[in-house]
């Protein structure tokens, strides 16, 4: 999923902290960052052009390949701490000191090193009135702060109304007021964040690479997949981005796998990259078998000489396979507020997996795990504001399936600030033949469910929220368990027997 999410409501972040507003209702938050992320540090920088408001043209890339290193400033009219930020000319400073020379407002001995934007991320939700203070004429929802343009002074800005577009917004993954990134001529991103002045900013120059100088260069950028969390298979297709980091066009390279030292696979790559250029590339299927494994793929020989630099050929990890675990997906439909949902999955108390802040309203969220059957988990939804996924009728939903069977459902709605759900995996290998005539009927049921050849085993029926409200030890082969006292709803009715678990959905009607 590509996040992004241009803020609905109207986000004031500080050093300190931050307040959301919904329609009146008001939280503050004390660590911003737990809520709300950006790109990662050594992300990949998507380049972008776009106009100021005098139709001068910047285009990221070429300043990058100048070998110069880039500030970006993401802000809006309607935010104050962005006003506050622009109006300590930290970055108008940076520029005039360092950036190109000959450019408007920059001194004449400036080191010509680096380059600065100021970038409106309100798309056509903001106007050139926005930008000048005008607040009559101005259509943004939240106003504007003032007079953007003169704060801003020679530092050049770029608005994303028409005819530019907000599209960088969503590449940077602007789910905050200000965000500022750096971005290295290697075409890497950092988020620097709001310092207080220019020579700050410079200092942080020294932490870029070095423009490379090689001729023949292959960096393995990032491995993709797989990637170390359990899978249900033991047999990969690996994905690799590589990266050109010499200065000649990258049209060849060997790229070996390796399986714990041995070899697995050889793929001979061509195309064309120029210099920091990345692709990303599908090796051949390998087989690593069941636990856990090393996985390393190394490059070789791009243009079919020796590479000139080793230090970055190569990448390992640890996969583990599990061919007998079960596959499970979660699926999360976000409400309007995508940003305050976060989750996790716990196997006997301690955390396994999380996922969250998102970022699309409205949209479904897909995660697949592989996990271990016969083994009972607690899955926990997390709103930060503490009113569900719920607001102003727009409903968020949960879902947690396996195959065809459904382990937990319900609504945005059903809860506030968070809820948890336990469910628990069958094990397949040996289900068959414990629970082999296993027959559990009629469902829904209403008053009476019959349970049919599973003696010796505890039943219980328990909520979606992971409260048991039925308990029996069913010691006959046919066994009538009275649900007329039980509330309406859905249910997991579970059968532990021999250390072994089997769950089915239960709909208890009225």
């Amino acid at each position: 999923m590509k996040k992004f999410l241009f803020v609905l409501t109207f986000i004031s972040l500080t050093v300190y902290g931050f307040s959301q507003n919904k329609g009146g209702k008001e939280r503050v938050y004390t660590n911003a960052m737990e809520f709300y992320k950006t790109l990662s540090d050594g992300s990949y920088a998507q380049n972008f052009t776009l106009q100021d408001i005098n139709g001068n043209t910047y285009t990221l890339y070429d300043y990058l390949d100048q070998g110069k290193t880039v500030f970006i400033d993401f802000f809006a009219v309607w935010c104050g701490p962005c006003w506050n930020f622009m109006n300590t000319h930290a970055l108008e400073n940076l520029y005039k000191e360092h950036g190109p020379a000959g450019a408007t407002g920059v001194d004449t001995n400036t080191t010509d090193d680096i380059m600065a934007f100021a970038i409106e991320t309100s798309g056509n939700n903001a106007n050139l009135a926005c930008l000048q203070g005008d607040a009559n004429n101005c259509n943004s929802q939240g106003g504007t702060q003032g007079d953007w343009i003169t704060a801003a002074g020679d530092l050049p800005l770029l608005p994303t109304y028409s005819p530019n577009t907000a599209q960088c917004v969503s590449d940077y993954d602007i789910s905050y007021v200000p965000t500022i990134y750096k971005i290295c001529p290697d075409r890497t991103v950092k988020e620097v964040g709001q310092l207080s002045s220019a020579d700050e900013y410079y200092a942080t120059v020294s932490q870029c690479p070095a423009v490379t100088s090689n001729g023949n260069d292959a960096k393995l950028f990032s491995f993709d997949y797989p990637t170390v969390f359990p899978y249900c298979t033991s047999d990969f297709e690996p994905k690799i981005t590589i990266q050109n980091y010499g200065t000649q066009n990258l049209t060849s390279v060997q790229i070996k796998t390796y399986v714990d030292g041995n070899e697995a696979s050889s793929y001979n790559w061509s195309g064309s990259l120029g210099t920091y250029e990345i692709t990303q590339v599908t090796l051949p299927q390998i087989s690593i078998g069941s636990g856990s494994h090393t996985l390393k793929v190394e490059l070789l020989n791009p243009n079919g000489v020796p590479d000139e630099d080793n230090s970055n050929n190569s990448k390992e990890i640890t996969v583990s396979s599990n061919p007998d675990g079960t596959h499970v997906m979660v699926d999360i439909l976000t409400d309007n507020y995508p940003d305050e949902t976060t989750w996790d999955l716990k196997l006997n108390g301690n955390i396994i997996a999380s996922g969250g802040p998102f970022t699309q309203p409205q949209t479904h969220n897909t995660i697949e795990m592989c996990l271990e059957a016969g083994q009972c988990y607690d899955f926990t939804i997390y709103d930060a504001y503490g009113d569900g996924m719920s607001y102003n009728g727009v409903v968020g939903h949960v879902t947690v399936t396996a195959g065809t069977d459904t382990l937990v459902d319900f609504s945005g709605a059903d809860f506030t600030s968070s809820k948890t759900v336990n469910f628990c995996l069958s094990n397949s290998g040996v289900s068959n033949a414990i629970f082999e005539d296993l027959s559990i009927y009629p469902n829904p049921v209403s008053e009476e469910l019959t349970v049919m050849n599973a003696q010796g085993g505890i039943l219980s029926i328990v909520t979606n929220a992971g409260v048991v409200v039925y308990k029996k030890e069913l010691k006959n082969s046919n066994e009538k368990i009275n649900v007329k006292n039980i509330p309406a709803g859905y249910y997991v009715l579970k059968i532990m027997k021999s250390g072994k678990v089997i769950t089915k959905p239960l709909v208890i009607t009225e």
